[in-house]
């Protein structure tokens, strides 16, 4: 169903016209509430239950919290299906650096020790930057990949980018 045009009414023929005058006015000279379905649904429910072709040129808003996707779709009908205009996702948190030693949780990234000042010879600093240095850094390459994959796995529910 397409949204109609508006078909002005003639105030002051009878008691009721005004107010019906006043209503269409509101729903087509300005911005009005938008139906928003607080059920989760996948787009193949979506259009078994509102079919794109009974909504031509509607909208509609859906609330996700479905531990996948966190946020809401728009969708818009064109008669034929439904199309996202807008998601908003959920924040991701930022990442901090630690000021302890690993191992990081949460998002942290441990703070990566410097060597020993003075080594007493090369195997000595090998010894050190094995035991010390390597694990932090590999800690915090494994948690930057965490968390770029936590990004990417948002990305991809919201349909930002593909699987």
């Amino acid at each position: 169903m397409a949204r109609p045009s508006r078909v002005p009414i003639q105030s002051g023929q009878v008691s009721w016209d005004a107010d019906v005058s006043d209503n269409f006015k509101a729903l087509f000279d300005g911005p009005f509430p938008m139906f928003e379905d607080t059920e989760a649904l996948d787009f193949t429910a979506i259009e078994a239950r509102y079919p794109a072709a009974d909504y031509d040129r509607c909208m509609y808003s859906q609330n996700v919290n479905d531990g996948a996707f966190v946020g809401y779709y728009v969708l818009w009908s064109d008669g034929v299906d439904w199309h996202t205009l807008a998601k908003h996702v959920a924040d991701h948190a930022d990442l901090t650096t630690s000021q302890g030693s690993p191992p990081a949780t949460n998002g942290d990234l441990p703070s990566i020790p410097d060597p020993a000042d003075t080594p007493a010879d090369a195997d000595t600093l090998r010894d050190d930057l094995v035991t010390n240095v390597l694990p932090a850094v590999r800690e915090s390459v494994e948690e930057l990949r965490d968390h770029v994959n936590g990004l990417l796995a948002k990305l991809r529910s919201a349909g930002v980018i593909g699987p």
